[in-house]
């Protein structure tokens, strides 16, 4: 199996999905919204490693798709601008998606805070949801 560890793990349902249950559970706003098939314009924004890239699989399977992608990675270091290529074709593999679709960005925080400081890396995210 060359699937990572991480992709068999990732929920496939809303029901599968950790936290977030005040917009996710059953009956709640968000899980309302997508049920009935009737999604408006959204924009999922949160740090890395909060379900926005999961939600956005599943959405895909009440019929919707991803029609774009705009990421920006705030670090200090490495420099990004050679990865970048890598990272939209991946981003547009992953998202079943041409490559002119997913902007990815990289910038520093002029040693500001803890990315600045090198100490991590942020990243911030922003798809549009559309009908198939």
């Amino acid at each position: 199996m060359n699937e990572p560890l991480a992709q068999r793990l990732r929920p496939k349902t809303l029901a599968d999905v950790c936290g977030q249950q005040h917009l996710l559970a059953e009956g709640q706003v968000f899980r309302r919204t997508i049920e009935s098939g009737r999604i408006p314009n959204m924009i999922f924004y949160g740090p890395s490693g909060t379900g926005k890239t999961t939600v956005a699989r599943i959405i895909a399977e009440h019929g919707y798709k991803v029609g774009n992608i705009d990421a920006t990675i705030l670090c200090q270091r490495p420099k990004l601008a050679p990865h970048i290529p890598a990272m939209r074709a991946k981003l547009a593999e992953a998202f079943g998606m041409p490559v002119d679709a997913v902007s990815v960005k990289a910038t520093t925080e002029e040693h500001l805070g803890f990315t600045g400081e090198g100490l991590g890396i942020a990243a911030h995210a922003v798809a549009l949801i559309e009908a198939v």
